[in-house]
């Protein structure tokens, strides 16, 4: 495998797992935590020397209580507490999977992942994500005799 390919690929794996992140983090906002009527906002800025990525909605919000556990593989909230809306928790389904998912993913890039809510308010989601100013030196060897 050329170099070049070797790049195409790795660059390829990470940017769909960062497509992952993003689409769980909007999925889980826009469709499971709005309501009819509400926005999700998502911005990119640069902070020093990371990309942040903010997903924002205008949704019921998380309780205190139950916003460092949705990053725990299998948790689900509890729909009841939330007036019973669209969620996927234990009533309704969903595996608890999306967001330790995601966490994952960030963690493995070398970020953090957080959530700032507020209950009948909306959520935001913050992701973290260095920069780097100079691209990493990558040694090849390579077993072709040409």
């Amino acid at each position: 495998m050329s170099i070049t390919a070797w790049l195409i690929v790795t660059s390829s794996i990470y940017i769909a797992l960062l497509l992952r992140v993003l689409s769980n983090l909007i999925a889980n906002a826009a469709i499971q935590c709005t309501p009819a009527g509400g926005y999700v906002t998502i911005i990119l800025k640069r902070s020093n020397a990371d990309a942040v990525i903010e997903v924002q909605d205008t949704g019921i919000g998380i309780a205190s209580h139950e916003q460092k556990r949705i990053f725990d593989r299998f948790y689900r909230v509890n729909s009841d507490a939330y007036g019973g809306l669209r969620l996927r928790s234990r009533r309704t389904g969903g595996s608890g999977l999306g967001l330790a998912i995601a966490t994952a993913i960030v963690q493995a890039h070398g970020g953090s992942i957080q959530v700032q809510s507020q209950v009948g308010k909306g959520s935001t989601f913050i992701v973290h994500l260095p920069l780097t100013g100079e691209p990493k030196q990558l040694t090849y060897l390579s077993t072709d005799e040409n």
